[in-house]
Protein backbone atom coordinates (compact mmCIF):
# COMPACT_ATOMS: atom_id res chain seq x y z
CA UNK A 1 0.00 0.00 0.00
CA UNK A 2 1.38 3.35 -1.05
CA UNK A 3 2.47 6.03 1.73
CA UNK A 4 1.41 9.28 1.02
CA UNK A 5 1.58 13.14 2.31
CA UNK A 6 -1.23 15.18 1.89
CA UNK A 7 -0.91 18.98 2.05
CA UNK A 8 -2.81 21.46 3.49
CA UNK A 9 -4.20 23.20 0.38
CA UNK A 10 -5.70 19.72 -0.47
CA UNK A 11 -7.84 19.33 2.15
CA UNK A 12 -8.48 22.84 1.89
CA UNK A 13 -9.66 22.33 -1.36
CA UNK A 14 -12.04 19.14 -0.60
CA UNK A 15 -13.51 20.50 2.61
CA UNK A 16 -14.57 24.55 0.93
CA UNK A 17 -15.29 23.27 -2.60
CA UNK A 18 -13.17 25.26 -4.29
CA UNK A 19 -13.11 24.63 -7.64
CA UNK A 20 -11.92 23.74 -10.23
CA UNK A 21 -9.53 21.36 -7.40
CA UNK A 22 -12.53 20.11 -5.26
CA UNK A 23 -13.04 17.50 -7.39
CA UNK A 24 -9.96 15.60 -7.42
CA UNK A 25 -9.08 16.51 -3.73
CA UNK A 26 -12.68 14.93 -2.81
CA UNK A 27 -11.92 11.78 -5.05
CA UNK A 28 -8.52 11.55 -3.44
CA UNK A 29 -10.18 11.39 0.24
CA UNK A 30 -12.45 9.06 -1.39
CA UNK A 31 -9.37 6.46 -2.09
CA UNK A 32 -8.07 7.43 1.42
CA UNK A 33 -11.71 6.66 3.46
CA UNK A 34 -11.49 3.13 0.97
CA UNK A 35 -7.92 2.29 2.51
CA UNK A 36 -6.40 2.42 -1.10
CA UNK A 37 -3.48 3.85 0.16
CA UNK A 38 -2.62 5.69 3.70
CA UNK A 39 -2.36 8.95 3.93
CA UNK A 40 -0.17 11.33 6.17
CA UNK A 41 -0.58 14.78 7.68
CA UNK A 42 1.25 16.86 9.66
CA UNK A 43 -0.40 18.59 13.20
CA UNK A 44 0.63 21.34 11.21
CA UNK A 45 -1.60 21.11 8.50
CA UNK A 46 -4.05 19.96 10.89
CA UNK A 47 -3.76 23.50 12.91
CA UNK A 48 -3.53 25.43 9.41
CA UNK A 49 -7.18 23.91 8.84
CA UNK A 50 -8.49 24.86 11.81
CA UNK A 51 -7.76 27.79 11.76
CA UNK A 52 -9.42 28.40 7.88
CA UNK A 53 -12.67 26.58 9.26
CA UNK A 54 -12.70 27.66 12.68
CA UNK A 55 -13.06 31.30 10.43
CA UNK A 56 -14.75 30.25 7.45
CA UNK A 57 -17.41 28.62 9.66
CA UNK A 58 -16.95 28.14 13.40
CA UNK A 59 -15.00 27.01 16.37
CA UNK A 60 -17.44 23.24 15.97
CA UNK A 61 -17.10 22.84 12.42
CA UNK A 62 -13.70 23.16 12.85
CA UNK A 63 -13.38 20.82 15.79
CA UNK A 64 -15.22 18.18 14.52
CA UNK A 65 -13.37 18.28 11.38
CA UNK A 66 -10.14 17.70 13.50
CA UNK A 67 -11.78 14.55 15.09
CA UNK A 68 -13.04 13.01 12.05
CA UNK A 69 -9.56 13.31 10.38
CA UNK A 70 -8.26 11.12 13.00
CA UNK A 71 -9.71 8.08 11.18
CA UNK A 72 -9.15 9.20 8.12
CA UNK A 73 -5.17 10.20 8.37
CA UNK A 74 -2.06 9.64 10.43
CA UNK A 75 -0.45 12.29 11.91
CA UNK A 76 3.34 12.18 11.65
CA UNK A 77 5.30 13.88 14.52
CA UNK A 78 7.29 16.48 13.92
CA UNK A 79 10.41 16.52 15.44
CA UNK A 80 13.55 18.93 16.38
CA UNK A 81 15.67 17.20 14.23
CA UNK A 82 13.09 18.09 11.37
CA UNK A 83 13.13 22.13 12.78
CA UNK A 84 17.02 21.97 12.61
CA UNK A 85 17.19 20.19 9.08
CA UNK A 86 14.46 22.78 7.64
CA UNK A 87 16.77 25.78 9.58
CA UNK A 88 20.07 24.51 8.14
CA UNK A 89 18.30 23.78 4.13
CA UNK A 90 15.95 26.41 3.86
CA UNK A 91 14.26 25.29 0.70
CA UNK A 92 11.65 27.89 0.09
CA UNK A 93 9.37 27.89 3.07
CA UNK A 94 9.62 26.88 6.19
CA UNK A 95 6.75 25.25 6.56
CA UNK A 96 7.24 22.67 3.58
CA UNK A 97 10.47 22.53 4.69
CA UNK A 98 8.98 21.47 7.98
CA UNK A 99 6.37 19.03 6.04
CA UNK A 100 10.02 17.85 3.47
CA UNK A 101 11.90 16.55 6.29
CA UNK A 102 9.06 15.11 8.23
CA UNK A 103 8.10 13.13 5.06
CA UNK A 104 11.86 12.11 4.61
CA UNK A 105 12.36 11.03 7.99
CA UNK A 106 9.21 8.62 8.07
CA UNK A 107 10.10 7.21 4.47
CA UNK A 108 6.85 8.56 2.81
CA UNK A 109 7.94 9.49 -1.16
CA UNK A 110 4.84 10.91 -2.28
CA UNK A 111 3.10 14.38 -1.23
CA UNK A 112 0.19 15.77 -3.26
CA UNK A 113 -0.18 19.55 -2.98
CA UNK A 114 -1.47 21.92 -5.68
CA UNK A 115 1.48 23.74 -5.10
CA UNK A 116 4.47 21.65 -6.49
CA UNK A 117 7.09 24.00 -6.96
CA UNK A 118 7.33 24.35 -3.10
CA UNK A 119 8.31 20.80 -2.89
CA UNK A 120 10.82 20.37 -5.71
CA UNK A 121 13.53 17.91 -4.86
CA UNK A 122 14.84 14.42 -6.13
CA UNK A 123 14.15 12.29 -2.87
CA UNK A 124 10.71 12.81 -3.03
CA UNK A 125 7.67 12.51 -5.90
CA UNK A 126 5.48 15.82 -6.03
CA UNK A 127 1.86 15.48 -7.12
CA UNK A 128 -1.82 16.90 -7.91
CA UNK A 129 -4.35 15.26 -6.88
CA UNK A 130 -5.37 14.80 -10.65
CA UNK A 131 -2.10 13.77 -11.44
CA UNK A 132 -1.78 11.38 -8.30
CA UNK A 133 -5.39 9.63 -9.06
CA UNK A 134 -4.74 9.44 -12.88
CA UNK A 135 -1.34 8.02 -12.14
CA UNK A 136 -2.83 5.22 -9.95
CA UNK A 137 -5.59 4.40 -12.66
CA UNK A 138 -2.94 4.31 -15.74
CA UNK A 139 -0.92 1.39 -13.17
CA UNK A 140 -4.40 -0.43 -12.62
CA UNK A 141 -5.00 -0.88 -16.14
CA UNK A 142 -1.65 -2.09 -17.02
CA UNK A 143 -1.39 -4.71 -14.21
CA UNK A 144 -2.39 -7.88 -16.37
CA UNK A 145 -5.65 -9.95 -15.32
Amino acid sequence: MKNIFIDCNIIIDWLTGREPFSEYAKALIIEIENKKMTAFVSPLILSNVYYILSKTYNKQVAYSFIEDSLKVFKVCDVLGFDVFQSLKNKFKDFEDDLHFFTEKRNKIKIIITRNKNDFINENIEVMSAEEFLENERDSKKSIPK
